[in-house]
């Protein structure tokens, strides 16, 4: 069901690029955030090298809440929800 390639490759889509509405920048944060948040999974999962400290810990933790916060407040916003579906595949 979760085929990351997919998901990682849906785009957002901002209608003005200069001026995205406050829904598509918060959008933005949260993908930039669960980007950064998804190579720290990455590099805990196959970097046996890398020695977290608790910053580290508590840095992706708090990163992790901002993402939950985003969402929670962009939701049931139509832009939210389309992109939510397109990292499923679903086409607009």
């Amino acid at each position: 069901m979760f085929e990351h390639r997919r998901m990682s490759g849906a785009a957002l889509e901002i209608v003005d690029r200069r001026n995205p509405t406050p829904i598509e920048a918060e959008l933005g944060t949260l993908i930039a955030k669960f980007t950064e948040l998804q190579k720290d999974r990455y590099e805990a999962d196959y970097n046996i090298a890398k020695v977290w400290s608790r910053t580290d810990v508590t840095r992706a933790l708090d990163r992790a809440d901002e993402i939950l916060s985003i969402w929670r407040r962009i939701r049931k916003d139509n832009v939210a929800q389309y992109h939510l579906m397109s990292m499923f595949g679903a086409r607009h």
